[in-house]
């Protein structure tokens, strides 16, 4: 008999110890509180950081292909993506492409910038008029494939609409090429062959 009571108090010790245990290592925990001190960047840091990028036409196996560069930024500070979109599109319009051996611009020479403005997941471009001169079929639509792909190089589902000396554009060249605002690079791709 006692040693049947001997068997039953050491559970019950060393369970009272592990409770015990239990609570005061509970305890002093509960006002500990753990802090993670990785910053994380909002939604418009992660826009900001994103680069730029222009898309010049190359020429491979009888095809034409949109092909994107990025662009190093001249600030030294975040810029916000009407500014991004800014340089990219002052860069494609400029006729250079750097050192990108093979590749070129469908873009008349002569063709400014405008103006440019971003809002939500639209992104409006106006043009010089120097963007409806000269070209074939080909180099229009490769000119406006270059548009819609530079607009949207920040956010690649963003509407664009088109505009030539503050007039929407509705027609290309003088086989009239339709048009249809605003596009996105999945209308572009299905409109339009290149």
């Amino acid at each position: 008999m006692m040693q049947q009571q001997l068997l039953c108090r050491i559970p019950r010790g060393v369970i009272a110890g592990v409770v015990t245990l239990a609570l005061v290592t509970g305890c002093g925990r509960e006002n500990q509180t753990v802090t993670n001190n990785t910053p994380t960047p909002s939604p418009v840091q992660q826009e900001q950081q994103q680069t730029a990028q222009v898309y010049l036409v190359e020429a491979q196996d009888n095809k034409i292909q949109l092909v994107g560069r990025p662009v190093a930024s001249t600030k030294t500070t975040n810029q916000n993506p009407k500014e991004s979109l800014e340089e990219a599109f002052n860069r494609l319009l400029s006729g250079s492409t750097g050192a990108d051996a093979g590749v070129s611009s469908s873009i008349p020479q002569g063709t400014k910038l405008r103006s440019l403005a971003v809002k939500n997941d639209t992104v409006s471009v106006d043009l010089s008029k120097e963007f409806t001169s000269g070209g074939g079929t080909a180099s229009m639509q490769s000119r406006l494939g270059q548009v819609i792909y530079t607009a949207t190089s920040l956010n690649p589902k963003a509407k664009v609409y088109i505009s030539v000396e503050g007039k929407p554009l509705t027609e290309l060249g003088g086989e009239g090429l339709t048009i249809d605002q605003p596009m996105t690079r999945q209308s572009f791709d299905a409109d339009f062959q290149l």
